[in-house]
């Protein structure tokens, strides 16, 4: 799902000092979890072995999309009706059910009297049906929950809510990361249809385009080798920002960097922000909660009671992540949150150093008789609005120039601005590039194996997990004769640095 950073909540040794984690990995951490029949692979693990940088090839870097969230109506999201810079936030949801998931679907003598502006707003699966020659709109209904609700028999609904009311979060990210790391990015079409007698041009953007891939993508997705455990708790926390000039409460907060000894300190900041700028009830907690002292020992305690919300274990995933994007150079997806929230991410590079040697915890894997912190820096495709020209992160050198792409990219950083999610105009990839970091420590057995691994930075994944690559067919056939990729240069080299 979007791009959100939200804080999260974790146990920190240094507050809780009787509670011990194993620092080795248990099956369901076991890298040879990505060695099925579809990706037969061999991991090494010796440390030496495992290259400290690696990406995919330029051909596979993911690009950029909405991660279409149900509230809004998926795939049926008339999105380009309501990118505009000047859309309202204020919306009540009232209003949002109306606008994006009540409207009105055209008849043919409509359509053939639509101005050109009114059929480009139209949304991806309206396009889609009427391209296909189905009236009835049989693919957009299902998204809007008309007649039969479209569902999504995949192991990943497990964690979403079952809630009436879609939450915020809720949507396609899967399907996106998924399809991102398969297809290059798709170009802007036009296609020429007869209706009621009349030719119309359906002008599908490439956002279009790529909201349809999605939803073909998660017709399809289940069964997917998953290294680590869902955490079902709900340990998000929300934090504060600026928005004209004046202190407000957002839903998320960057954690990104936070390490695990500076939590007290992090929630005691919370906390004081609560009585300067006041108790929201939108919050979640409650106004007691709020100005409670024992908040953080509290919330620690919730971890302590999941083993599920402590993984993926570090030695696990760095082995999992050197093999794949380093020797392989194959991409993979994460969940970047450790918590009941979805925000899946198709991964596309990492740079790594070596800080040096560290001491081996007392719940240091059996094996195990050195440890090195590592630091690491995790690039993946991020989740942006969307996009009518297009909206990948996978060249500059190929999108640098482009006078279409960089009026929509900065036009979507003016929105970002009114939003109040940040408060300058950022340079490009930021927004459409995201880069986790992580501390860890890693645990060498006598061989020099990687045998288990601890996390000091407070975030780390989720899960990760690898996609099948899917044709589009069924229901979704005729996007075979939309689909047409970006042409990458041959001699076309993405040049990102190791920062954002």
């Amino acid at each position: 799902m979007m791009n959100l950073n939200k804080t999260v909540f974790s146990l920190p040794a240094l507050l809780i000092g009787t509670v011990c984690f194993a620092s080795a990995w248990n099956p369901s951490n076991a890298p040879e979890k990505f060695n099925v029949d579809f990706h037969p692979a061999t991991y090494t693990k010796k440390f030496t072995a495992l290259p400290l940088a690696g990406s995919v090839t330029n051909e596979h870097i993911p690009w950029s999309d909405s991660y279409w969230p149900k509230n809004r109506g998926g795939a049926a999201y008339q999105w380009k009706k309501y990118s505009t810079e000047d859309a309202r936030q204020d919306i009540t949801p009232a209003e949002a059910q109306r606008m994006f998931l009540d409207y009105r679907l055209p008849s043919q003598k409509e359509l053939s009297q639509m101005s050109q502006k009114d059929l480009d707003e139209l949304s991806p699966t309206e396009k889609f049906d009427i391209f296909s020659g189905k009236f009835n709109y049989p693919l957009t209904k299902s998204y809007l929950n008309r007649g039969f609700f479209h569902k999504i028999s995949n192991k990943f609904n497990r964690k979403m809510s079952n809630s009436k009311n879609n939450a915020y979060w809720e949507g396609y990210c899967n399907a996106w990361s998924a399809a991102s790391l398969h297809y290059p990015e798709p170009k802007p079409v036009s296609r020429t249809v007869t209706v009621n007698g009349k030719q119309i041009t359906l002008n599908f953007g490439s956002g279009d385009v790529k909201a349809l891939m999605v939803a073909s993508y998660a017709e399809h997705l289940a069964g997917n080798p998953q290294m680590g455990n869902f955490c079902n708790q709900k340990l998000t926390f929300p934090g504060t920002k600026m928005f004209n000039g004046k202190e407000v409460y957002t839903q998320y907060a960057d954690t990104d960097g936070l390490m695990m000894s500076d939590y007290p300190d992090y929630i005691r900041n919370f906390q004081a922000s609560v009585k300067r700028v006041g108790y929201d009830p939108s919050l979640g907690l409650s106004a007691a909660d709020a100005a409670d002292p024992s908040l953080a020992d509290r919330l620690s305690g919730i971890l302590n009671s999941d083993q599920n919300c402590q993984d993926t274990n570090a030695g696990a995933f760095h082995v999992l992540m050197a093999n794949q994007l380093g020797l392989m150079k194959e991409g993979f997806v994460i969940d970047k949150t450790m918590d009941v929230e979805i925000w899946n991410q198709p991964v596309f590079k990492y740079v790594s150093t070596v800080v040096g040697p560290a001491a081996l915890s007392s719940t240091k894997a059996p094996q195990a008789v050195s440890a090195v912190e590592v630091k690491t820096s995790l690039f993946y495709g991020d989740d942006t609005d969307y996009g009518w020209t297009y909206w990948n992160p996978t060249l500059t050198n190929l999108f640098g120039t482009d006078s279409s792409f960089l009026d929509e990219f900065f036009s979507y950083q003016r929105m970002l601005i009114k939003q109040g999610d940040q408060d300058k105009i950022l340079s490009y990839p930021n927004n459409v590039i995201g880069v986790s970091h992580y501390t860890y420590n890693l645990e060498l057995d006598a061989a020099g194996n990687v045998v288990g691994g601890e996390w000091l930075s407070f975030d780390r994944p989720d899960i990760a997990w690898l996609p099948h690559k899917f044709a589009f067919d069924g229901k979704f056939q005729d996007l075979n004769r939309l689909y047409e990729p970006i042409q990458v240069p041959a001699d076309a080299v993405p040049n990102f640095g190791d920062e954002e």
